[in-house]
């Protein structure tokens, strides 16, 4: 009698605490995989800075070449390529910082 009571109180505990399981480690993996998605994403936004940075960097050199003189440089129409240089470099910058700070511990 004593062993019919006792497993009648466990069976619902123990449903409860497979459930319970199961949906943490549901929510685990979902969160895993949601992490490795932003990842994914900060590498990515990572190489398009770094390509921005790249592209833009040559474009300011090609058409600095072009000109004659210094006097002749003009300085405004390299304005919006310096701006896309330090967008890049900030965008490298925040994204190498949050992959160091919040995803390296994360991962090992």
């Amino acid at each position: 009698m004593v062993s019919n009571r006792l497993t009648g109180f466990l069976n619902p505990v123990l449903l409860i605490f497979s459930l319970a399981g199961l949906l943490l480690a549901v929510v685990g993996f979902l969160f895993s995989v949601f992490l490795v998605m932003i990842a994914g994403a900060m590498l990515l936004l990572m190489f398009l800075s770094l390509g921005l940075l790249l592209s833009s960097q040559k474009r300011f050199f090609s058409r600095w070449k072009k000109t004659e003189s210094v006097s002749e440089k003009p300085f405004s129409n390299y304005l919006t390529v310096s701006l896309e240089l330090e967008v890049a470099v900030l965008m490298l910058a925040a994204m190498l910082l949050l992959w160091w700070r919040f995803f390296l511990p994360a991962f090992g």
